[in-house]
Formats: C-alpha cells, structure tokens, sequence
C-alpha cells in the first residue's frame, strides 16, 4: 500500500469505498475528489477504476476436463455455464477439480484491463470463454489458479452480483514526508471532510470486549520497559482463537489497495493500519518464553530472522520487543519468525506502541529495512488513537476469528494518555499581512475549526491548540498560515505584479571566486560535476593519511544510507567516479571539474574548505586528428597557478613538496601549501595506476585540488597591478649544480635562487628563473644528480654590459659554490 519514491514523497493507495466509512455524507463524484487531493496538497499519480466485469461474466461448473493433446501445461473443460450445453474451454491452472464453482468470462466479455474474451484456438482445440483468478476479477491479489467459488452459488448466476462490494475508485497519492498523520484512510478523510465541509463517523470505538479474568489468567503475565525511545505499549490477550482464511470483505479491502492477505489476524492488524495510521503486531502466545514482553535495547551481537526471511544484526543502539529470551521484533519495523501467527495459533498477544521516530529512522536506515509500520513511527503517530486502535483490533479478532478476550490490556504509559498540547499565538493582521487579501476573521477562525485546531481568542489575539496528529509538523505561526491557505483556496489570491527590492552590495570574495573559477575552467573545455558531498567510510579512509582517525571524525551520526556515510575529504573520488561512468559509456567529456565544500581532519579537529578539482585522461580515450595535446604533471601545476591566481595566492616563488598518499602516484605528484600550517593547500599530479586498475581504467588519470579555507577569503588581498615590462634587455645565464639524488629540484632551485638575489646590485632585479634539464648518469658520481638552471636578470635603468654580467655571475658562481651539498658543474 504504502512504498518511498525518489523524491522523498510516499506512494499510498486510497479506496474511495473505504473513504465513505468515514465520510458517509460524501457526494462528491470522483473528478472533484480529484481536483480536491492535489489543490490539498497531495499529489494524484493515477485514478483507477475496480469492479467485477458486469456483462458476459457469469457462474460455471467444471464438469469434467483431460489433458490437452498437444500441451503438457493445458487443460480442456466442460464447463456448465447454464446454457443448453457444456461449453468447451481450454485452461492453462490446475488448481481445480470436477463439480468445483469458478467464475467465467464469456466470447464479448470485456475484463478490467480493457481485453475482450473472444472464442480462441490453442494448438489445435477451439475455447469458448475464459474461467478467471480472482485478481481477474478485481476481488484479491492472487492470479496462480482460478478462484473456486462456493458450491451454493447458481450455476449461470450473473459473477457482479455476488460481488456488490468490490466496485470502487482506488487513488494513487503522493504524501509528503512531513504528512504522517495522512498516511491513512482516516487522515486523508479528515482532509476531505474539510474540503468539502463534511462530518465525520466514529471510526474508532469504545469498545466494550473481554470478560471478568483474575490476574493469573491473563495471557501476559508481565511487560517490562526497560529504555527510552517507548512512550507507551499496550498489549492485549485472546485465548481460543482460529486463525484461517479472511473473510471476502476483508480481503477485497486490504487487496484493492495492494496489501496481500496473510490470514484473518494478521489481516486485521493490516485493516487497521491502513484504515487509521496505527501500525499494530500479533504475536503467537504460545511461542513466547516467560510470560514475558520486554522492551530494550538490542544486546551486542544479537540477531533476528524477521517474517521477510532475512537475518538482521542488531546493536544496543536499536530497540527491541522480545521475551525472557530472545527478540521477537525489530521495534516498530518488523516482527520475527520466532513469534509469528500461523494456521497452528490458538492464543495471540495483540500489541500497540509508540515509538520514538528518531529511534526509529536511525534503526531504519542501519538495516535498510522499511516496513508500512516503520514508515508511519518515522513520521510520527497519533498518540491518542494508539489504545484505541489496540481495542478495535482485538474486538474484531474475536469477532472473525473467536476466542475470549482478556479484561484488559497490560499498560504501560506514563503519561496516561494526557498528551501535552502545543499552542500557538497567532493574530489576524498576520494571515492578512502573509496571505495578501483581507480575510474576515470569523473566516480565518472556521477554516481552523475545520481542520481541528481548536482557538480562544483573547485581547485579539488567538491561542491556536495543534490536534495531536499535526503536532509533529505544526511549530510556527506561518504554519498555521499555509493551512489557512490551503483551505481557503489559493485560486482566491489576486494576481499582483511581484515586487522585488534590490541589494546593492559587494560579492564574498569566496563566492566571487568560485564563480570566476568555474568560468575558467569551462572556458578551456572542462564538464562542471555536481556530487554528493556525502561519501562511503571505506572510501574516506582509503584516502586520508589519518586513516581510521579520519573515519571517526567525518561520521555522520544518521546517515541516509552505507554509501553516504561520511562527510567527503576530497572531491576527486566522486569526479573519478563520474570519469569511470563516461569512459564506460563512451561519453566524450573526459575532462570534469567539481566547485565545492570538502572536510579536513588535522590534529583532531575537522577544517572545512572551499575545494577546486578537476581531472583529466593522460590520453584520448576517442582518437581524433583534432584532439587537444595529452597532459602531464606540468599541465595541471599550471592549472592550479590558474585557479591560485583568482584567489589571490601567490605560487611562483613557493616551493612544491612530493607526496607519498592516495589517491597519487609516487613520484608523479607533488603539494603546495598545507591545511594547519596554511589557510589553503594545493595537491597534484597522476593519480595512483593501482587504484585505476581496481576500476579497469587502462588509460593514465592527471587530477588536481585546491583546497581554502574561508578564512582566507576575509583576510584584504593586496590588488594586483600593471607592472610594465622593462625598457632594456635582459641579459642570460645557465647554471648547473650537482646534488644529491634525493634532493628535489624545486629545493635546489630555490637555494640558487637566495644566491642569485644575493649577488644583485640594487638596481638589477631577477625577472625569471626555470629548471631546463635533470640529468643523472654518465660524468656525474652515483647517487648524484645534475640539476640545470636559467635565469634572466635586468636592470630599469640601463642596458648591462658584458661586464657587468659577468662580474654579477661571478659572484653567483661563488655564493652557490659554498652551499652545503652543492657542486658546481661545467655546461
């Protein structure tokens, strides 16, 4: 009945037949009820149509039949239908023998999906009708055989009238996450009833059932709460009773709106639920150890084989129903086979609870397990209906299965069912001033009064009490408002022209510069990515140098699922998975960037970020004589300069340091600036070819990643101005060091650099210094290496001379020759 869409909205089916138990004053036909549920605020998938064919659809008996010659599967019937002789008719179920009752559709009969029966020839033997299932009819779920009818029924008797009751419009609706209390028939009824200005039945009674007991015959002999999370519990004895098939009515009801019929108790707990929101279990008494229903938390290790047949693994997190034993229910989500109803039940425990919704959202999604139960304690109940529906649940099990009911149930509530009642403030200058129109207070008071809020008005202002039912999504003033709203009817809103007042302020720098960042990077041929930020606790500690520390500490406490479990630390993971998806697919963008937020564990505490990545294939998957040059480690140091310069980060004088982590390839990759000790950090280079291999990428991966804390973006920046180029030519120097092999080069760069500078009159200046060349082998001594640099240096006043050059390099030459590890090297 009840199932969760992508949208986070739930899908629910509802009898209009069923609707009128509540609403028997309702006229309305059913385009109007139609045009009603959306404009209320739910959304109208589908209107279906139920009903047992009315012509052509009659009563027959099975006289004899025998093997069809020519299929193994196939049977060919006499079939008495009332007519002056047998009609011939082939028939592929086999759950029938002769003198049986079945319904049968004959040549014009048109069923509920739109075919028409018509006289056929199955390999060779001609058929003269349709013997029917009873989902066929429109009567219940089950097609695996036809449905036997009793024997009493006229042969030849019109199939419709034996079945009135099964005509009926089933709605397909959208409810909202925040509408537990419409996940119901009871709760769309109250909808309707003030749509359209109707009363309401008593659909939940005081029933007056059980006999006299003394203590020591109740069922129960004890219930024990023994944690939080369980604001009440009732649980009710029925000795004697017979549990077996349900009768028609019940299960026409239950099947019309997709519930399957399990047996005549579990059936009316299933009634229940769908006709008042209240999710209700039977246990079998007799399976239960101890006398004994206990409500606690799962023990560590613990475990449940629940009624779907799957094996759960509990922790003391979850709660519990069980018995001196063991657990006989994952709380609120669903019962075990250790204590379930069957053919074989004399004695059932009927119990009704309720539960903390966030007790059992948390269970919900650690299991990913839902239930019809589980998706309405999620949301929220009505705590008033839960007695209440407990004793209708028990009167109509003695009613359809027999047995003695106990006096009285085994209690456990201690607030005695005094709920305490929230209120709100709210005047009507305020729904005037939100709603835009002037409405009469008198209107404001009986839409209210409609949808069950009761008011007292005081020194004009009026205390709005929230019906128990609504207190989960009713908090605030404007609340009351888009209630108001949705009755009074927005179509009575006039149309105004909108009005939108403008903010003359500057940009965040950090906004600013996400925004400059995502035109750059699109301008060059990059895909802009959108991922979760939300990623699996495998995945975050496979790539943080803090390991399980980090794990620990990006958990999130209530996760939607296992693959979303931890705050994200990185964004090139979800890009790989995205690049992965597209070389998979053939699709051409192999070139993806990702703007957002990512989360640092440093030193134990956790440092949010403004993160730039982008990644890109090493070569083309897709040859193409128009394809851009492949790139290389140089290639994305250059993008990260890129993006650092829109952030205003200075990155041609700082060094660059190798990294040894995932996701990179040693030796191909390399870091610039360092959360903790920075407010930024820059990471690139080829990512790890271990980890593409796990995913069967066989191409290289080059990715990059900025990362900048917004505390960065507060600090003034210096601006950037026109330095204009030099009037005289700069003069060309190369020069090479030996050092040692484990030196990196951006080191000895850097130490030759502070040398150069050093030897600089005040008027020569250093424009521009590279590495051109790193050689190692022949001429240098093992484990060395050559490093060659060339700089350019100038003077704003004046052309240097030769001279002056060489007498500059000189003392270059001399200040690098007495570097600790440094050798000079003949070009």
């Amino acid at each position: 009945m009840l199932g969760e869409s992508e949208t986070n909205a739930f899908s629910m089916k509802i009898s209009l037949r069923w609707l009128m138990r509540w609403l028997p004053d309702l006229t309305a036909d059913v385009s109007a009820i139609e045009s009603a549920l959306p404009m209320l605020g739910f959304s109208l998938e589908s209107t279906q149509s139920t009903g047992v064919p009315s012509q052509f659809l009659v009563v027959g008996e099975i006289l004899c039949y025998e093997k069809h010659p020519h299929a193994d599967r196939l049977r060919v019937c006499s079939v008495d239908v009332g007519e002056t002789s047998p009609r011939q008719i082939v028939c592929g179920a086999s759950n029938f023998v002769p003198k049986d009752r079945v319904p049968v559709a004959l040549p014009g009969c048109t069923m509920l999906d739109g075919t028409v029966i018509q006289a056929a020839n199955f390999r060779g033997i001609n058929s003269f009708g349709m013997m029917c299932s009873g989902r066929e009819l429109g009567i219940e779920i089950d097609h695996s055989g036809l449905f036997i009818m009793d024997k009493s029924v006229a042969i030849g008797t019109n199939v419709a009238s034996i079945f009135p009751d099964v005509s009926d419009v089933i709605f397909d609706l959208e409810i909202t996450a925040n509408r537990g209390d419409c996940m119901s028939h009871l709760g769309i009824a109250r909808e309707l009833a003030a749509y359209f200005h109707l009363s309401m039945a008593d659909g939940i009674e005081e029933y007056l059932i059980g006999k006299d007991l003394n203590k020591e015959e109740m069922l129960l002999q004890q219930l024990d709460i023994s944690c939080d999370g369980c604001s009440q519990f009732f649980a009710w004895g029925i000795r004697g009773v017979r549990v077996g098939k349900s009768p028609p009515w019940l299960c026409g009801d239950l099947e019309r709106i997709g519930i399957r019929s399990v047996n005549n108790a579990v059936d009316i707990t299933n009634w229940i639920l769908a006709h008042c929101g209240q999710p209700l279990h039977a246990f079998d008494a007799n399976k239960l150890h101890g006398g004994v229903i206990r409500i606690r938390r799962a023990k560590e290790g613990e475990s449940l084989v629940a009624i779907n047949h799957h094996r759960y693994n509990l922790d003391p997190t979850m709660l519990v129903v069980s018995d001196e034993i063991a657990p006989l229910a994952i709380a609120g989500i669903m019962g075990s086979n250790d204590a379930e109803v069957d053919a074989n039940s004399l004695d059932l425990i009927v119990e009704g609870a309720t539960f903390s919704p966030e007790s059992i959202q948390r269970t919900s999604r650690k299991l990913g397990l839902t239930s019809d139960a589980s998706l309405r304690f999620a949301r929220g109940i009505d705590p008033r209906n839960t007695y209440h529906a407990v004793k209708m649940a028990v009167k109509m099990i003695v009613e359809n299965c027999g047995g003695v009911a106990d006096e009285a149930p085994r209690v456990f509530s201690p607030w005695n069912g005094n709920v305490h009642k929230k209120t709100i403030s709210i005047c009507g200058d305020f729904v005037r001033e939100k709603f835009g129109i002037n409405v009469d207070d008198r209107e404001i008071s009986d839409v209210l009064r409609r949808i069950r809020f009761t008011t007292k008005k005081t020194n004009g202002q009026w205390q709005v009490s929230v019906p128990s039912f609504r207190e989960k999504d009713i908090n605030l003033p404007i609340d009351l408002v888009e209630e108001f709203i949705r009755f009074y009817g927005i179509h009575s809103l006039d149309s105004q022209s909108p009005q939108l007042n403008a903010i003359n302020r500057t940009d965040d720098d950090s906004f600013r510069f996400q925004i400059e960042v995502e035109e750059v990077l699109t301008a060059i041929g990059f895909w802009q990515c959108y991922n979760y930020s939300m990623r699996s606790g495998e995945e975050v500690e496979k790539f943080s140098p803090q390991g399980q520390c980090a794990v620990n500490l990006l958990r999130i406490d209530n996760p939607l699922n296992e693959e979303q479990t931890h705050l994200r630390r990185s964004i090139i993971p979800g890009l790989l998975d995205s690049l992965d998806y597209n070389l998979r697919n053939g699709n051409p963008a192999v070139r993806l960037f990702e703007v957002g937020h990512i989360w640092l564990p440093i030193d134990g505490k956790i440092y949010e970020a403004i993160a730039v990545a982008w990644i890109q294939c090493g070569e083309s998957p897709q040859k193409s004589w128009s394809e851009y040059d492949a790139p290389n480690f140089y290639t994305m140091k250059a993008l990260g300069e890129r993006v650092a310069a829109k952030a205003g980060i200075a990155t041609k004088m700082s060094q660059f340091l190798p990294l040894d982590e995932l996701p990179w390839q040693r030796g191909i990759c390399a870091q610039f600036g360092a959360l903790g000790q920075f407010p930024y950090q820059f990471q690139c280079g080829l990512l790890d070819l271990q980890l593409l291999a796990e995913r069967d990428i066989r191409l290289p991966i080059f990715a990059g990643e900025w990362a900048i804390l917004p505390v960065f973006f507060s600090k003034k920046k210096k601006k950037v101005s026109f330095r204009p180029f030099g009037a005289f030519p700069p003069i060309s120097r190369d020069l090479a060091v030996i050092v040692d092999e484990l030196m990196t080069a951006e080191s000895a760069r850097m130490a030759v650099e502070k040398c150069i500078i050093k030897a600089l009159p005040s008027d020569v200046s250093l424009a521009e210094m590279w590495i051109f060349d790193i050689y190692e082998g022949n001429g240098i001594p093992s484990g060395k290496k050559s490093i060659a640099l060339r700089f350019h240096l100038s003077s704003s006043k004046r052309t240097l001379s030769e001279m002056e050059a060489q007498a500059i390099f000189t003392k270059i030459v001399d200040n690098t020759a007495q570097l600790d590890g440094f050798e000079l090297r003949k070009l």
